[in-house]
């Protein structure tokens, strides 16, 4: 499970579309603006038929990317 609640992100940026319909993202988290991550946005999932995988941990939304056809990742940045 990731964190994935946008309200946790900054620096949002839409970088795709999975095959299975789902927007990828690159962002970095509030806590952490140094690095950059590849992954969804649960309140987006929420809305769609992959809502089953979206949770609540500590009053945000995390996401078992094991039940979605888009990976969790830090991206290099230059």
């Amino acid at each position: 499970m990731e964190y994935s609640d946008r309200r946790l992100k900054n620096i949002i940026k839409k970088v795709g579309v999975s095959d299975s319909g789902i927007n990828i993202y690159t962002f970095t988290y509030i806590m952490n603006k140094k690095k950059m991550y590849k992954g969804v946005i649960a309140q987006e999932l929420l809305e769609s038929e992959h809502k089953n995988a979206v949770c609540v941990s500590n009053g945000f939304y995390c996401v078992d990317y094991s039940k979605i056809d888009v990976d969790f990742s830090s991206v290099e940045t230059t």
